[in-house]
């Protein structure tokens, strides 16, 4: 046993269904099929995501709000 005073702490995977030896035993034509299905599940995802971001532009144009940058502090002169 160590005496140097620090507790030995065993890393903990927080996904332990998503390591490394747990795909590793995945047949190849499931992992596919799960890479394809998690694919088009990201894809239905950006897709809606750009749906409701233009639906929100397109109602503040009717609201008669613009997007603008953001304004610089003025330069302080020493």
């Amino acid at each position: 046993m160590s005496t140097s005073g620090k507790a030995s702490r065993a890393k903990v995977n927080p996904l332990p269904m998503w390591s490394e030896a747990a795909l590793h035993d995945v047949p190849e034509c499931a992992g596919e099929l799960i890479l394809a299905v998690l694919s088009q599940v990201a894809d239905m995802e950006r897709k809606r995501i750009a749906e409701r971001t233009a639906a929100g532009r397109e109602k503040a144009k009717a609201d008669g709000k613009h997007a603008q940058a953001a304004r610089k502090a003025a330069a302080c002169a020493y």
